[in-house]
Order: C-alpha cells, then structure tokens, then sequence
C-alpha cells in the first residue's frame, strides 16, 4: 500500500510541475486538489477550496510564473493519508518585468479519495529566500 501510495503521490506532484508550465491552472485545481483543500501560501492568507486555489494559481500564471520543477524528496502512507515533502524551484517576472529565480521548500498532506485516487488537503510552500 505504501509503495503504491507513494508512486501515485510522485506522478502527481510531476503533474502538479507540467500544469503550473503548461499555463493550466484549472486543470492543476482539479487533478492536485481534494474539493475541501487548503493551500498555505507565504505572504498570503490561507485558501481554502479547490475553486479559489484554482483561481489562487491562476493569479499567479497570469503575474508570470513560470519554469516549475518540482523534487519529490519523502513520501510516507499511513492508511488513507499521505505526506510528502519536497523542493522546487522557478521563475517569474520581478517588479521590473525582469525574470527571477526562486528556489524553495514545499509540504502536501495527501488523503485518498472514494475512488482510491489521491488528493491533496493540506499543501503549503516557503521560499528558500530572506524575505525583503
């Protein structure tokens, strides 16, 4: 089970990457995401449910982010729960237009659905950055 659940935890956060670069965000919502989630943005309030981290996202496409690649480091099941841990790094445009780069960390609690599939509830990141 374990394994399993860890090989599915994988292919989605690699889905999570090719939907933030394909300009997805409705599609990332709705593959990643449980209906009830709650994404913990640094510097943001918190955003709960799938239709406002879609649009969360979306805001985000649409200020120039872009070039995600995503490290899935540990991946741990218990049951219908999962965690996973990992880093990433991007880019998107600075105050300026010019691009940056950014590199940091990211968590996912993961709960498998009805349909045995698995869903994020809980996802949060933080730059590797000294906030300015």
């Amino acid at each position: 089970m374990a394994t399993q659940a860890s090989n599915s935890i994988r292919e989605l956060d690699e889905a999570f990457a090719r939907h933030i670069n394909s300009g997805d965000a409705e599609a990332l919502a709705g593959s990643f995401y449980a209906e009830e989630a709650l994404l913990l943005p640094p510097n943001h309030p918190a955003v709960r449910g799938r239709v406002s981290i879609g649009h969360f996202w979306r805001g985000l496409l649409d200020a120039g982010l872009s070039d995600l690649h995503v490290e899935t480091t540990e991946t741990r099941a218990s049951g219908t729960f999962a965690f996973a841990t990992g880093r990433y790094s991007l880019a998107f445009r600075g105050a300026a237009g010019e691009p940056v780069r950014d590199t940091g960390k990211w968590l996912a609690i993961y709960r498998q659905q009805a349909d045995k599939s698995w869903r994020a509830v809980n996802h949060m990141f933080s730059s590797d950055q000294a906030a300015t």
